[in-house]
């Protein structure tokens, strides 16, 4: 029995010696514990972030409570989405490095003409953090490391929450209308009357909501609603050299559109604004191609009575 004491004794002697060092070693590699990766940067202050590949770059700066996207005629960023990327980074904390050696760089992507992304966070004029993204060495997670620095991390992030492509941070919600009171398109208007809807009609006559297919009606509105475009057309596409279909849609303001299809393309503009956006065919179908019979209760055939014939 004593011999068993003096035995757990010195085990629990080694068990804290063991405790010790590895604490020292902790604060002699500078690794305490939950310290940020980049513990001088917030990202609620960044107002400039520079996302680059090796064939790509994209810039976003933020004016005023807006993203932007100087690259793209200045159109608005998603803003979700960049707030997300930055709080991802604020969020990242320190781990032992994988390696600490240079020569791995290449191994892992993360060389200086090699790297996947390139992730540069600037405030003002100053530069407030560099990172390399390279490999992934599971789910959810990159080998990461700082400019200048030669340590390599595995980290949980994603590249792919980091596009490279300037049109992959657009806001693709930018021509929404949330709230339609009319919707004039070639021969009939639908008009919003005391929170029911009615469809003026080319000849004049008017069409009350129970003569309506009110679920289609509310359909549409809600396409409109939620429109999202797929990206930007880029040059040689002109809306109105071409034979495109207008269709103004109002709320609070009057708003243009002009939908075209050509050559298994789908293209759509508002007129506050001077880009053509692309579009997915479903969406181009139902708004462009709508019809005022398309809205109208279809009136009940008559029952035939066989007995009587």
């Amino acid at each position: 029995m004593k011999i068993n004491k003096q035995w757990l004794k010195g085990l629990l002697i080694l068990q804290i010696a063991l405790a010790a060092i590895l604490f020292w070693r902790n604060q002699d590699n500078g690794l305490p514990v939950e310290q940020l990766l980049l513990p001088e940067y917030s990202a609620d202050k960044i107002d400039k972030l520079v996302v680059s590949s090796q064939d790509a770059s994209v810039t976003i700066e933020k004016q005023g409570e807006d993203w932007l996207l100087p690259q793209l005629q200045n159109l608005p960023a998603n803003k979700g989405q960049v707030s997300s990327a930055l709080q991802k980074l604020a969020k990242l904390k320190l781990d032992w490095p994988v390696t600490t050696s240079s020569n791995s760089h290449q191994r892992f992507e993360l060389g200086e003409d090699n790297f996947q992304r390139r992730i540069l966070l600037q405030q003002g004029d100053n530069n407030v953090g560099e990172l390399l993204l390279g490999t992934s060495p599971g789910f959810r997670k990159v080998h990461l490391r700082i400019a200048d620095d030669n340590n390599v991390y595995a980290l949980e992030l994603n590249s792919y929450d980091f596009p490279d492509k300037t049109d992959q941070w657009l806001n693709k919600s930018l021509l929404q209308v949330k709230k339609p009171k009319s919707i004039k398109a070639p021969g009939f208007t639908l008009l919003n009357n005391e929170e029911s809807w009615e469809l003026q009609q080319s000849d004049g006559s008017t069409l009350k909501a129970e003569s309506l297919d009110n679920e289609k009606v509310k359909r549409l509105t809600q396409t409109l609603a939620s429109l999202t475009v797929t990206g930007v057309a880029g040059l040689g596409i002109d809306l109105n050299a071409e034979a495109a279909i207008e269709i103004e849609v109002t709320d609070d303001t009057a708003h243009r559109f002009q939908f075209l299809s050509k050559e298994d393309r789908y293209f759509v503009k508002r007129d506050d604004r001077d880009t053509v956006f692309t579009l997915n065919k479903s969406v181009y179908e139902q708004i462009a191609n709508m019809k005022s019979e398309d809205f109208l209760l279809l009136a009940e055939e008559p029952v035939v009575n066989a007995e009587s014939s």
